[in-house]
C-alpha cells in the first residue's frame, strides 16, 4: 500500500458446526467493497475450500479513493452457507 493509503477493512462473521462426519460453516462478511476478496477454509492438512468470492465493481483507479475510507463494518459484502464433508482424520473430503 502507499504511505497514507486507507486501511482495508474487511470483517467476517462465522458460525461452525460438526454434525456427524461435515462441518457446516454459515457467515456474513462486512466492510470495503474494494478490492476483490475470497474467504478460504483450509483443513490441517494444506486443502482449501472457497468460502466467499466478492468482485468489486470499484475501478482500479477510482475505487481505492472511494471506497476505502472507513470502516464500512454495516456494509454487507455477502454470506455463505456450506457444509463440507470431512474425513475420519478431519480432512475435507472434497474433490476439486
Amino acid at each position: 500500500m502507499m504511505p497514507g493509503a486507507p486501511e482495508i477493512d474487511t470483517q467476517v462473521e462465522v458460525t461452525a458446526n460438526f454434525t456427524g462426519r461435515q462441518i457446516v460453516l454459515s457467515g456474513k462478511v462486512f466492510g470495503d467493497n474494494f478490492p476483490n476478496g475470497e474467504i478460504f477454509i483450509y483443513d490441517g492438512y494444506g486443502k482449501g475450500f472457497l468460502l466467499f468470492h466478492f468482485e468489486t465493481d470499484g475501478g482500479q483507479t477510482t475505487g481505492p479513493m472511494t471506497r476505502l475510507w472507513g470502516s464500512h463494518s454495516n456494509q454487507r459484502l455477502g454470506g455463505f452457507d456450506t457444509r463440507i464433508p470431512i474425513e475420519a482424520d478431519g480432512r475435507f473430503n472434497i474433490h476439486v
